[in-house]
Protein backbone atom coordinates (compact mmCIF):
# COMPACT_ATOMS: atom_id res chain seq x y z
CA UNK A 1 0.00 0.00 0.00
CA UNK A 2 1.49 3.59 -1.10
CA UNK A 3 1.29 6.29 0.73
CA UNK A 4 -1.18 8.03 -1.23
CA UNK A 5 -3.97 5.02 -0.83
CA UNK A 6 -2.94 5.43 2.94
CA UNK A 7 -3.64 9.25 3.66
CA UNK A 8 -7.24 8.38 1.76
CA UNK A 9 -7.99 5.63 3.99
CA UNK A 10 -7.06 7.64 7.30
CA UNK A 11 -8.61 10.75 5.87
CA UNK A 12 -5.72 12.62 6.16
CA UNK A 13 -3.48 14.85 3.27
CA UNK A 14 -0.10 13.34 2.02
CA UNK A 15 1.47 16.17 3.22
CA UNK A 16 0.63 15.47 7.08
CA UNK A 17 1.12 11.76 6.47
CA UNK A 18 5.15 12.11 5.58
CA UNK A 19 5.15 15.06 8.52
CA UNK A 20 4.03 12.16 10.75
CA UNK A 21 6.63 10.27 8.84
CA UNK A 22 9.33 12.23 9.76
CA UNK A 23 8.16 13.04 13.59
CA UNK A 24 5.96 10.42 14.54
CA UNK A 25 7.47 6.87 12.65
CA UNK A 26 6.06 4.63 15.31
CA UNK A 27 2.30 6.20 14.55
CA UNK A 28 3.64 5.31 10.65
CA UNK A 29 4.34 1.39 11.66
CA UNK A 30 1.32 0.96 13.51
CA UNK A 31 -1.29 2.62 10.91
CA UNK A 32 0.40 0.33 8.40
CA UNK A 33 -0.10 -2.66 10.96
CA UNK A 34 -3.68 -1.94 11.33
CA UNK A 35 -4.57 -1.67 7.54
CA UNK A 36 -2.99 -4.92 7.17
CA UNK A 37 -5.65 -6.86 9.17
Amino acid sequence: MNKKEIAKRINVTITTLYNWQKTKPELIKLIEYGLKL
